[in-house]
């Protein structure tokens, strides 16, 4: 059987839920079975996606549909861990780093989403509600950049991979994005940087939904647009939805991507030590 999935995804980071044709299914905190696990990890173990009865309560459809997530093919490493992506992870400004988080969060979570930028099945402009719906935090860490010169302006570093599976084939899932972008200033050191995503799924490609004004979509990427990037939705950060055009899918891998903004003001020298 099709399915035609929605997910949410957030990035300083990386936020993911679902709606298949047949009805609007979610990721919610019921769909954990076992307790909200903690980051830092690199895998997601399966987490089912429920529908809402009459009553407003969450229940397993009567076609199981499950999702989990993983991050592999590390390209860099940073001082006290080895991946520079997780989930459940953020930074703290202590001598332990990173800073444990829970790995299902509230969509609003992150950059402080309007719901109106995302959109479920084809009603364009309605949203969602950020404060019931769940997603998984991923955390893309800079801290192996300390004192370096790379990425430059408008430049990318890859970092590694995201894969998506599925318990059984669907078709055109939508990705809701939260929270694309940061800004890091230390010692008089500005700069922007945000995650994006390469699409190397073969026989598939990217459309754009609807977002904010900084969420860039390609055939192959999603990526923030502005000159000098943030985490807020709207003011430098890109939160949106993203439709991946593809047919009876039970596998989709990302590559991850960590690009500093085109601004110049401010940020001459190299990334400050963090």
């Amino acid at each position: 059987m099709k399915i035609a999935a929605q997910f949410i995804l957030a990035f300083t980071i990386l936020l993911i839920a679902f709606i298949p044709l047949n009805g609007q299914l979610w990721l919610v905190d019921k769909s954990l079975l076992d307790e909200n696990p903690s980051g830092p990890i690199v895998e997601v173990p399966s987490v089912f996606l429920l529908k809402k009865d009459a009553s407003g309560k969450y229940q397993q459809p009567d076609l199981v549909t499950s999702v989990s997530l993983k991050l592999s093919n590390f390209q860099v490493k940073a001082d006290g861990i080895v991946e520079v992506v997780t989930f459940g992870a953020a930074s703290r400004e202590t001598i332990k780093w990173p800073k444990s988080e829970l790995v299902f969060q509230e969509m609003k979570a992150l950059g402080r989403p309007v719901s109106t930028m995302y959109t479920v099945g084809d009603d364009l402009g309605q949203g969602i509600f950020t404060g019931t719906h769940h997603a998984y935090w991923m955390y893309a860490s800079i801290k192996h950049l300390s004192k370096s010169s790379v990425p430059k302006a408008n430049e990318a570093q890859y970092l590694g991979d995201l894969t998506i599976e599925f318990n059984r084939p669907i078709s055109n899932p939508h990705l809701h994005l939260v929270g694309l972008g940061a800004m890091v200033d230390v010692e008089g050191v500005c700069r922007g940087y945000s995650v994006e995503l390469e699409l190397i799924t073969p026989n598939a490609f990217l459309e754009y939904v609807s977002g904010s004004t900084e969420f860039g979509v390609s055939s192959d990427k999603i990526f923030n647009k502005a000159k000098g990037f943030n985490v807020n939705c709207g003011d430098g950060g890109a939160c949106g939805t993203a439709a991946i055009i593809v047919e009876e899918a039970t596998s989709i891998t990302f590559k991850i991507l960590l690009r500093r903004d085109s601004k110049n003001d401010g940020y001459k020298g190299k990334w400050p030590l963090m």
